[in-house]
């Protein structure tokens, strides 16, 4: 089915994000995927500042809510609310930013296809061969962005590193005192539960990264909702999982890259996942871009500060849920409280926040790559 330059498979954050940078270069780039866009895409839809700032173009036509605050709470006791005069989260629904970022990468001049079951992917020493039901698809090089249960990263062998965490959600009413974000930790072990407001539903969903211990479901969700607003109304309700374990990840052939939760990029701490699927695709593209001889050693050269960040939240997870009271009281100190608003502001990593934690009270913020939402409505 003709050679590209760059074949990438899944049109996700992290597919997207690769396609995005290659095809303003000028290299022909095709971007594979089992789903038409708009396609549902289960997710909380929280964009933080340092997204924002990692998109190469504004994603102002798909946010909905802005938030410049948010509460947490001890399995839904003693909440805490962090707020301040900057926006720390931009809310999204998944399949709305999708497929804009889909459309902006399009007109950068990649093309997409959609596409049916991967049965096969074969190295050679100058191409690459991806074969599907519908055919074989021919290229130089070629990046695994399918997802937490990739095909691509299975083809390729045991793959050691890798373990998925997961979650489950659902869309509820809007309750009369919903916040614009809200965090329950405690209510799951090792994880938490979370509201995010959309404007017309609120996102809601229960999140840990012990995905072979700890079993989420229905009922789970819908007792949590019950404790959490008095009401179990929910719709929409969906699973899946999420790769973790990126910051082992070490790229082992030279013409196929995994990016974004293929590669195990999610935050295991936060459960954040879109940030790091764009630095790594865009990570992917810079090394392909460098028309190196070794492109798998320049791929992990270009990693090294998420993989390092990715290591920052692994340790922090045992420390935080394993003393849940003593870290939840850390988040009542007034100073603390102003460096992660500060910090969340200013578009920092968690291991960034932490490195400066004294320093960030008296950080001024610039709001250089939020001031174009002012407009958009604030909860």
């Amino acid at each position: 089915m003709g050679h590209q330059s760059f074949i990438i498979v899944g049109a996700g954050p992290s597919g997207t994000a690769a396609a995005y940078d290659l095809a303003k270069a000028g290299h022909s780039v095709l971007l594979l995927d089992r789903s038409e866009f708009p396609r549902v895409k289960p997710c909380g839809g929280g964009l933080t500042v340092k997204t924002l700032k990692a998109l190469r173009y504004s994603v102002t036509p798909v946010v909905r809510i802005v938030a410049k605050g948010l509460q947490v709470t001890n399995n839904l006791a003693e909440p805490i609310e962090l707020r301040g005069k900057h926006p720390i989260c931009f809310m999204t629904v998944r399949a709305e930013f999708d497929d804009f970022c889909l459309r902006q990468t399009l007109e950068a001049g990649a093309r997409f296809q959609k596409i049916s079951e991967i049965t096969g992917v074969e190295e050679f020493p100058d191409h690459v061969v991806l074969r599907t039901r519908d055919g074989e698809f021919h290229a130089e090089y070629l990046l695994g962005a399918d997802g937490a249960n990739s095909k691509v990263r299975l083809l390729l062998g045991a793959q050691p590193w890798f373990r998925r965490a997961i979650a489950v959600e659902a869309h509820a009413p809007v309750h009369k005192n919903a916040k614009a974000m809200e965090i329950d930790f405690g209510v799951v072990p090792r994880g938490y539960a979370w509201s995010f407001h959309k404007g017309d539903h609120l996102n809601v969903g229960l999140c840990t990264e012990s995905a072979e211990v700890v079993k989420l479901s229905r009922d789970l969700l819908a007792n949590y909702l019950k404790r959490k607003f008095g009401s179990d109304e929910y719709s929409h309700f969906v699973g899946h999982y999420l790769g973790i374990g990126g910051m082992r990840y070490e790229p082992k052939h030279k013409r196929i890259f995994l990016v974004g939760d293929a590669a195990g990029m999610t935050d295991p701490l936060s459960g954040e996942g879109i940030y790091n699927a764009i630095k790594s695709g865009q990570a992917a593209a810079s090394a392909l871009l460098q028309n190196s001889e070794a492109p798998h050693v320049s791929y992990a050269q270009a990693l090294a500060d998420v993989r390092d960040d990715l290591e920052f939240c692994e340790r922090a997870i045992g420390k935080f849920y394993g003393h849940l009271n003593a870290g939840f009281a850390m988040l009542k100190v007034p100073g603390m409280k102003k460096s992660i608003l500060k910090g969340y502001a200013m578009g920092l990593t968690l291991s960034e926040i932490r490195g400066s934690i004294h320093k960030l009270p008296f950080a001024s913020v610039d709001d250089t790559h939020t001031a174009e939402y002012s407009n958009h409505a604030e909860a």
